[in-house]
């Protein structure tokens, strides 16, 4: 065992304070991720009577190297490991240790469904806020790029799931897990509101109920209506629903990092959220979302 095993958790137990980290699971994945690092390679029989000033970055380099374990996860460990020893040295306890770590790649099995660089992501931006283009297709293009939901979530809307309140709109979705319906409450990117606010008030004016769908449009036609906006903005007929998922779910990660929180904005498994794994991982609140949201 780590001759300073006391040390490390009393460490992670003020970093997790200090940063203000509430949420439960994110506090088990730091430790979980934290610990297996001096357990493991630590715990050794050369290193357990090392002190914490003693480890350097080829420690680090050498753990991460030698696990046994998925490009995803592999980025988990870095980025936990990361934050830990950042913050350990700020304070004073190990030396700079990250910088000279080497960042886990994760591999691209394929160009299929890929995220979008920064040139397509701000052409698609450009269009969506172009109010000379047609307000139904800036909205639903809005929504995939700026919420990350996938069709199902867009295309099972009603118009009383757009709530208001506190003057912003945010959407009711119904999260659908085995036998159990949850109702989930998400917030809105800035540029939505306006467009939201101009298409509801379209709908209303043309008789819609409460009762009615947002978008009168079957869950197929929502992909074939992305891939030619795909063609007419940026060119390319290949444009899908999964990438413009992926591309939030690597804007928000890059802001934040926190993977639980992007996991919820995207009703998707913090699993989905790791095979775009691109940041640290912080605090789970409703505010802080709706600053993720708003941050690209």
């Amino acid at each position: 065992m780590y001759i300073q095993m006391h040390e490390v958790q009393e460490y992670i137990d003020l970093m997790i304070s200090e940063y203000g980290i509430n949420n439960r699971r994110t506090q088990d994945f730091y430790r979980r991720i934290i610990n297996s690092f001096f357990e493991s390679y630590m715990g050794q029989e050369n290193n357990k009577n090392r002190p914490l000033k003693a480890i350097t970055f080829y420690d680090v380099n050498t753990f991460l190297t030698n696990l046994d374990c998925s490009d995803s996860y592999k980025s988990y460990q870095y980025y936990a490991l990361k934050r830990y020893f950042n913050f350990t040295y700020l304070k004073g306890y190990t030396e700079e240790i990250m910088g000279k770590v080497e960042k886990p790649s994760i591999a691209k099995k394929s160009e299929k469904n890929a995220p979008l660089d920064d040139n397509s992501y701000e052409k698609l931006k450009e269009y969506i806020l172009d109010e000379n283009k047609p307000l139904r297709e800036r909205l639903i293009l809005g929504l995939f790029l700026f919420t990350g939901l996938s069709r199902k979530y867009i295309a099972r809307l009603l118009l009383d799931d757009i709530e208001y309140e506190k003057g912003m709109y945010r959407l009711r979705v119904w999260k659908e897990e085995k036998e159990r319906i949850e109702e989930v409450k998400l917030p809105l990117k800035a540029e939505l509101q306006l467009m939201i606010y101009k298409y509801v008030s379209q709908r209303v004016e043309q008789g819609a109920t409460k009762s009615a769908k947002v978008f009168d449009l079957g869950e197929d036609y929502f992909s074939t209506l992305v891939k030619e906006l795909g063609k007419e903005i940026l060119g390319d007929s290949n444009l899908t629903i999964t990438s413009l998922t992926k591309t939030f779910i690597r804007k928000a990660l890059s802001y934040d990092g926190d993977i639980i929180n992007v996991s919820k904005l995207i009703l998707e498994s913090v699993s989905t959220v790791a095979k775009v794994l691109n940041n640290d991982v912080d605090n789970d609140n409703f505010v802080k979302m709706s600053i993720l949201v708003n941050s690209f």
